[in-house]
């Protein structure tokens, strides 16, 4: 899956005010009961929302929720799989074992969320923000990151083979006991002694 094209301030605005509208609002709410709910017929909510001038890229392979601001809520354990996040929020989320797989994240944010042992399988994740994120035991295999930061996040214990995080801003990253074969990362970052050591005094997790 391609990275995402940075958009111009006015598309990313359009993006997440069709959320803002009456209808978005409407919608969020009923996508957050099904989500909770473990309904996986939320996609069929969809077609209500505002239509945007910035065309999904990949419409028939991916649910189209870019820009929906999910900032502090708790979403343990739901399923967005196949879903396009790109230039979402999720500042302060509880995302525990949360299910991304094959989703597109790109532009996303998740400054300061728990997303212990989520699986996060496949994303396209480039210029994503995971800072002083909890991303313990997660499933993170063959994804792209590039672009992207992770200062002062825990990836203990993840699992990141055939991960690309080059370009990417790790600085303060935790990475003991990570499993880590054929990763990808940035010249002047040393994997090695990042998973041999704990980098610095533990982080309270997120809530």
């Amino acid at each position: 899956m391609a990275e995402e094209q940075e958009l111009s301030v006015q598309e990313i605005a359009e993006l997440r005010d069709r959320w803002k509208t009456e209808v978005g609002l409407r919608v969020k709410k009923q996508l957050l009961l099904a989500l909770r709910n473990g309904d996986d017929s939320w996609p069929n909510l969809l077609s209500q929302l505002p239509n945007v001038g910035v065309a999904a890229p990949y419409p028939e392979a991916l649910d189209d929720l870019r820009g929906l601001d999910l900032c502090e809520e708790r979403l343990e354990r739901v399923s967005l799989t196949h879903s396009d996040l790109s230039f979402a929020s999720f500042h302060l989320c509880n995302l525990t074992k949360a299910r991304f797989q094959y989703s597109k994240l790109s532009w996303a944010q998740f400054s300061r969320s728990n997303l212990t042992s989520a699986d996060l399988l496949q994303v396209t994740a480039d210029h994503g923000r995971f800072d002083r994120c909890s991303l313990r035991g997660a499933m993170m295999m063959t994804s792209n990151f590039r672009h992207g930061s992770f200062k002062g996040s825990d990836l203990r214990s993840s699992v990141l083979n055939g991960c690309d995080f080059r370009d990417c801003d790790l600085a303060d990253v935790k990475l003991k006991g990570a499993e880590a074969y054929s990763v990808k990362v940035p010249p002047s970052f040393d994997l090695e002694s990042h998973l041999t050591n704990s980098a610095g005094p533990s982080q309270p997790e997120p809530r």
